[in-house]
């Protein structure tokens, strides 16, 4: 995906705008993915769940409003709040190893 090509070629950049290596942001899409994933409909195709996750990581990582970044990515708040909801849900009473920082 799209994420996957930021990924590969610019790592630096990668690691500053989401806060985290590329290993911890796949361990949480492989966590969250089953409680965010959609199925494309006859009216819409869906926002995959990398790009959901990359959306959320950036609103959490810095200052920006969510409609702003909802806005710069196409993507609704209420998929944010969902998503966080899963992060929660798929973390709650647990910290992430720093060895993956």
């Amino acid at each position: 995906g799209v994420i996957d090509v930021y990924k590969e070629s610019h790592p630096d950049l990668y690691s500053s705008t989401f806060r985290m290596p590329s290993e911890c942001f796949d361990r949480i899409l492989h966590l969250v993915s089953p409680y965010i994933t959609k199925q494309d409909t006859t009216f819409r195709q869906v926002i995959p769940a990398e790009q959901r996750l990359a959306v959320t990581l950036v609103f959490l990582a810095t200052e920006d409003s969510i409609g702003l970044i909802a806005k710069f990515f196409r993507l609704v708040c209420l998929a944010v709040y969902v998503l966080c909801i899963a992060i929660n849900h798929c973390f709650h009473g647990n910290i992430l190893p720093l060895s993956l920082f």
